[in-house]
C-alpha cells in the first residue's frame, strides 16, 4: 500500500503526506520541515483524521488504539488547560485586588 495526499498548511504551503507499508510496517512521511526532521506533524494528523482508508490501515497494523488514546489525552489536556486558566484568573483576582 502506498497513498500520497497533498495538504495545504496554515501558511498556504502545499505538503505531500505519504503513507506506505513497503517495509512491512506502516510509515508516514511529510515534506514539511517538521516531517523532514521525523516529527509527527499536523499534516500527517490531518490526513489520519480525514481519510478513512488511512484509519483502516492504522487499524490493520494495530496502531489505531494508540492514536485514539492520543486524541483522548489531547482533549483531556485541553480541558485541564482551560480549568487551570480559570483557576489562575480566580487566584489573580483574590491575590491582586
Amino acid at each position: 500500500m502506498r497513498k500520497s495526499t497533498h495538504v495545504r498548511g496554515s501558511t498556504g504551503n502545499d505538503y505531500l503526506v505519504t503513507f506506505s507499508d513497503k517495509s512491512g510496517t506502516l510509515k508516514a512521511t511529510c515534506t514539511c520541515q517538521a516531517g523532514e526532521f521525523g516529527t509527527l506533524c499536523k499534516h500527517v494528523l490531518e490526513v489520519i483524521q480525514t481519510d478513512k482508508e488511512i484509519r483502516n490501515e492504522l487499524q490493520n497494523y494495530g496502531y489505531i488504539s494508540i492514536y485514539e488514546e492520543y486524541l483522548s489525552k489531547l482533549a483531556e489536556a485541553e480541558r485541564i488547560k482551560k480549568e487551570a486558566a480559570t483557576l489562575k484568573k480566580k487566584f489573580q483576582q483574590l491575590l491582586l485586588r
